[in-house]
């Protein structure tokens, strides 16, 4: 959903404006953030002709080099930066900073955004600047993005869990690892489980101990990438 948030100083208060009229009728020494999110392009022309600054189209965004991810000139910085969504799809953030104003370019939801509003709400002398505001976004981030890992570590060890317990039957998933559990239990024994009926183990052939059971295949890299 498209979205223009402009956030700016008033008596010691933050406001919001969500219209290009806001710019008109405050003064750009008072102006902080400007957040657009999946904007026109009529919108982010007028943004650039009143700034003085170009922001990045969104094939630029995602084609640029690691190397050049942070850009500085003598009145401005420029950075893109990719954050985590709930999916663990990346979606890349172009960050530009100018006379003390931020504005961050983006295309979907992301709950760092939100919380870091919610902290200037909650304390609006801390964040007097648009510098103050970057920071504060990207530390948001890495909390999240730590949220996250921990989550995918819990359910990790949930699944190795239940793949050492001798009574556990993957046949009855309760939940999403349930279900990888039973995937993994099926390509271990092969296209069809042996019956009951089969020939017997010869005594001489080892028993497989639960610690040979395969390991769910990169999960803990796909979160690290």
């Amino acid at each position: 959903m498209s979205e223009l948030r402009i956030f700016y100083r008033d008596n010691g208060r933050i406001k919001i404006g969500k219209t290009m009229d806001t710019l008109k009728d405050v003064s750009l020494n008072e102006i902080i953030w400007i957040d657009l999110n999946d904007v026109t392009v009529e919108v982010e022309s007028e943004l650039e002709q009143f700034l003085k600054i170009y922001i990045q189209e969104e094939e630029e965004m995602e084609e640029i080099e690691i190397s050049s991810r942070y850009m500085e000139t003598e009145d401005s910085i420029v950075a893109n930066s990719k954050f985590l969504l709930d999916s663990f799809e990346e979606e890349t953030v172009s960050f530009i900073l100018k006379n003390n104003i931020l504005v961050t370019v983006r295309n979907q939801h992301l709950r760092s955004f939100n919380e870091t509003v919610k902290k200037m709400f909650a304390n609006p002398r801390n964040y007097p600047s648009g510098h103050h505001v970057l920071v504060a976004l990207l530390e948001t981030r890495v909390e999240y993005d730590a949220d996250l890992i921990e989550d995918m570590t819990r359910e990790i060890t949930v699944l190795s869990n239940q793949l050492k317990d001798d009574d556990y039957s993957p046949s009855r998933p309760s939940n999403r690892v349930g279900t990888l559990a039973q995937e993994l239990h099926s390509s271990s024994s092969g296209s069809r489980p042996r019956s009951l009926s089969s020939t017997p183990r010869s005594p001489k052939s080892p028993r497989k101990s639960s610690s040979s059971l395969p390991r769910a295949p990169g999960m803990m890299e796909k979160v690290l990438e």
